[in-house]
């Protein structure tokens, strides 16, 4: 069951007429979609960290909640212009409606790729944010960003692919393990459409629908039958053909042309019964080297890599997670990590999600934001003040 909590200023009476208001105002159910400009409440994206989750509504204005900031959804000043999607992990990025690319946040290893080592600048005063945000280095045009813990990479235009900041397991795919301050361009001649930045690898997406990634690989998360570090692009072992692909901390999964979402790396976040062994520092635990599908043959139209958990949303709608799930981050009810996937309680149908440290956000198809697991730093946006919520809760903008 779902707890509905009292967001700041307003009463709990208001919270079902509330949600009626935005059916009103988005047509809900409307051949047409939603309308996502029509209502301060509403969301069409949302990107989760380690302690801090930032938003785009449906008129693109940014907000962000959590970590040093505060605790309930707070719009931030200082962007240069409005972003089309954003990108968040240790750092976060996002991509203006033409391509250009800025990142906030930690830069101890390059992940802003201005050129510099130098963090962007947060002032909170009162309950106004700015943020000084870091125009990526260059005159690349993306098409998407991807944020890894101290990585991130982008595809261009064109199809190209490039990565910057720390690249100590080759995460960078550029041949070396030397940290780049500015995008540098991913070895080889491939022509990639998607990109996802794990903790220490990266996976991608070529034209045909072949998967490749590249970096750490110590849990088989390179998906290539091997446990050997790559520092260049590698095929992915199978012949099956993806849609997309997401790396995690140390698992790596994808959803094929016909909906089935199969996963490689490291066993307990497989969400499938483990095919292989792996070695790491002389002791051995479960993992797959290879594409493997997850339980219940799902199948899946997103996929959310967390840190210690995944999560997918079936073709209906319907949330599923499964991993680590200390804090709630799986949003079943309960604190027990599931081997396999779980049902998101309250029947609620997604469009997207997104997995952060040890939380988790989700957008309904009406433009809803949910989230839940981890609240300790204010990262569920509900002002509550609870250590956390085993449940999705309602995110309200402002």
């Amino acid at each position: 069951m779902i707890r509905v909590h009292q967001s700041p200023g307003i009463p709990i009476a208001s919270c079902a007429l509330l949600a009626v208001s935005i059916c009103a105002f988005t047509a809900c159910g409307d051949a047409t979609g939603p309308d996502l400009t029509a209502s301060p409440y509403l969301f069409r994206a949302v990107a989760t960290g380690g302690s801090l989750t930032c938003g785009l509504q449906g008129d693109s204005t940014l907000l962000c909640w959590g970590g040093t900031l505060l605790r309930i959804p707070t719009r931030i000043y200082g962007a240069p212009r409005r972003f089309a999607a954003i990108s968040g992990s240790g750092h976060f990025c996002g991509l203006t409606a033409d391509g250009a690319a800025y990142c906030w946040g930690y830069n101890g290893e390059g992940q802003l790729g201005d050129g510099t080592t130098e963090s962007s600048i947060t002032r909170v005063t009162g309950d106004r944010v700015e943020i000084t945000f870091k125009a990526v280095a260059g005159a690349h045009r993306f098409t998407t960003i991807s944020v890894g813990d101290q990585h991130t990479c982008g595809i261009t235009v064109d199809g190209a692919a490039y990565c910057w900041g720390g690249n100590f397991e080759g995460q960078l795919g550029d041949g070396t393990t030397e940290n780049r301050l500015v995008p540098t361009a991913v070895s080889g001649a491939h022509t990639f459409m998607t990109v996802d930045a794990g903790s220490a690898h990266t996976c991608a997406l070529a034209s045909d629908g072949t998967a490749y990634c590249w970096g750490e690989n110590r849990q088989g998360e390179l998906g290539d039958g091997t446990t050997t570090a790559r520092p260049v692009p590698t095929l992915v072992a199978g012949d099956a053909r993806f849609t997309s692909v997401s790396a995690s901390q140390v698992v790596s999964c994808g959803i094929t042309r016909d909906a089935r979402a199969y996963c490689w790396g490291a066993g307990v976040y497989l969400g499938a019964e483990p095919t292989d062994e792996c070695d790491w520092s002389g002791s051995t635990f479960p993992c797959s080297k290879t594409p493997t599908p997850i339980a219940g043959d799902l199948t899946a139209k997103d996929l959310a890599a967390g840190y210690g958990h995944m999560c997918s949303v079936a073709e209906d709608g319907t949330a599923y997670c499964w991993g680590y799930n200390h804090y709630g981050q799986l949003g079943d009810g309960t604190i027990e990590d599931r081997d396999s996937p779980t049902p998101v309680a309250g029947s609620i149908r997604f469009a997207t999600l997104s997995a952060g440290g040890s939380h988790t956000c989700g957008v309904t198809p009406e433009g809803v934001l949910y989230c839940w697991g981890d609240n300790r730093r204010g990262q569920l946006g509900d002002g509550s003040g609870a250590p956390m919520w085993t449940t999705p809760v309602v995110v309200w903008g402002w």
